[in-house]
């Protein structure tokens, strides 16, 4: 390059106001935050696992931790009947106490599992519990 000689600059894009539009008057639409939706973490699931008892669930869950290093707090049981493909299973839906994290752990109870759900402490042919006459907890 000879000395004297500049390099064209390209062109500058148009500024923008702090008001959102630029500087020629038209106007610019925002774009759509993608953190406006509340989405929840999938959900993990791990298992089945197998387990000669009903306590062997809760001891398994207490002792895993989370990718974040955090517990988990079984929020939820859910009883699935054997199907053709599975045993039953008994779900603990647990939550990450630090991160929140969501982790679904299957336990394979077929080894202890009967048919009937007086082991979990529920019984479904009882009746459930007459409403209070007072109207609840409200009044």
């Amino acid at each position: 390059m000879k000395p004297g000689k500049t390099l064209a600059k390209p062109a500058k894009k148009a500024a923008k106001k702090s008001d959102g539009e630029s500087v020629g008057g038209a106007a610019r639409a925002a774009p759509a935050s993608k953190k406006s939706k509340d989405k929840r973490p999938p959900i993990k699931v791990k298992g089945p696992i197998v387990v000669g008892a009903r306590e062997e669930e809760y001891e398994y869950v207490q002792r895993e931790t989370c990718h974040c290093g955090g517990g988990f707090e079984v929020e939820m049981e859910d009883l699935k009947a054997p199907t053709e493909n599975s045993g039953p299973l008994d779900i603990l839906k647990s939550l990450c106490i630090e991160c929140g994290s969501r982790v679904d752990f299957q336990f394979d109870i077929s080894s202890f599992y009967d048919g009937s759900e007086e082991v979990f402490g529920t019984n479904p042919s009882q009746e459930p519990p007459e409403e209070d006459e007072g109207g609840g907890w409200l009044s």
